[in-house]
């Protein structure tokens, strides 16, 4: 993702 997006990163990022 190039893209900050933060709602998006965070949630995939947290949903290991």
């Amino acid at each position: 993702m190039c893209q900050p997006n933060l709602p998006r990163s965070l949630y995939l990022y947290n949903a290991k």
